[in-house]
């Protein structure tokens, strides 16, 4: 954070329902409305922030990962039209498609309103986890996308970025992507100064610098 505020940036940090900085009943309240209420959350203090320091409304960007990559593809398609460029770090693009592939399986169930069974869910189930997810909104995304991709994640494998990127190309839209061999959270030296050069490169370049 202090790298992109150093360069200029100013950055809004969202407590939004689910986070840890309430108390449990916040954290449970998320619960099977994942892609819902976080998402209003981040949008309700987007405004507030934009009433105090209108002239930032140009320029605003969204970066966030795993969760928060899912917070921000979530709204770069809900809101479409207030952001500027996206990047988003090993981000949970379709709780269906990751439910199978994750090692946390429980995760996909529970963040959908589900119960976890212990075994593959049933359409109906998969139907719900889509409709929660990012990729149900893809094709209303505007601003460039950038996917910062571990090989090597199990948490969020990147299945979940490829098929991202490639609805957003077959939907003629601006993405790219970078894949690293590494795991969830990019930590090994060299990928954490490539990928923090490459995000802050890319909303720059879409600043006009």
């Amino acid at each position: 954070l202090v790298f992109f505020n150093k360069l200029g940036f100013n950055i809004l940090l969202v407590n939004y329902r689910g986070s840890l900085g309430f108390e449990e009943k916040s954290v449970w309240d998320l619960l099977g409305n994942v892609g819902d209420t976080d998402v209003k959350d981040c949008d309700a203090a987007l405004e507030v922030y934009l009433k105090e320091f209108p002239a930032s409304k140009e320029n605003v960007f969204l970066f966030g990962g795993s969760h928060g990559g899912f917070l921000v593809l979530h709204l770069a398609g809900q809101y479409p039209d207030k952001y500027k460029g996206v990047v988003a770090l090993n981000p949970v693009t379709n709780i269906a498609g990751m439910a199978g592939v994750t090692d946390i399986p429980d995760w996909c169930s529970n963040e959908a309103g589900l119960r976890y069974a212990w075994v593959s869910p049933t359409p109906a189930e998969y139907s719900a986890m889509f409709e929660k997810s990012p990729i149900a909104h893809v094709t209303k995304v505007k601003a460039p996308v950038m996917l910062l991709v571990g090989s090597n994640d199990l948490r969020v494998p990147p299945s979940q970025s490829l098929e991202y990127f490639h609805a957003m190309q077959a939907l003629g839209k601006d993405v790219r992507m970078n894949m690293y061999e590494d795991n969830h959270p990019l930590g090994k030296l060299q990928h954490d100064s490539d990928w923090r050069i490459n995000a802050a490169s890319f909303f720059l370049q879409l600043c006009g610098e």
